[in-house]
């Protein structure tokens, strides 16, 4: 299941402007810890404006997916206002 989940934030104050920086540690142990079981690809912040982010995983089902999304402390913590998961076809190159 080759998936994308697309998230809106909501902005508030940081060195960065878009993030509570206290959330920025904890979300980058649980994507380190999808990377290394081989479910998250890659993912990143849009730039200028940051208010969003693109998030690409290859699990085995969107269970998975949900999963890393109810586990993530930008959304617990209320700073992705709306997210969505989308199937993604991969072309092989």
């Amino acid at each position: 299941f080759s998936s994308t989940v697309v998230y809106i934030y909501i902005l508030v104050s940081c060195k960065w402007g878009f993030i509570n920086c206290n959330h920025l540690y904890i979300s980058a142990d649980l994507i380190k810890d999808f990377h290394r079981e081989g479910k998250l690809v890659m993912g990143g912040a849009y730039a200028e404006p940051v208010d969003g982010a693109v998030i690409v995983f290859s699990c085995d089902s969107e269970k998975e997916v949900e999963e890393f999304v109810s586990k993530d402390p930008y959304h617990e913590n209320g700073l992705v206002t709306e997210y969505s998961i989308r199937e993604w076809t991969v072309v092989p190159l």
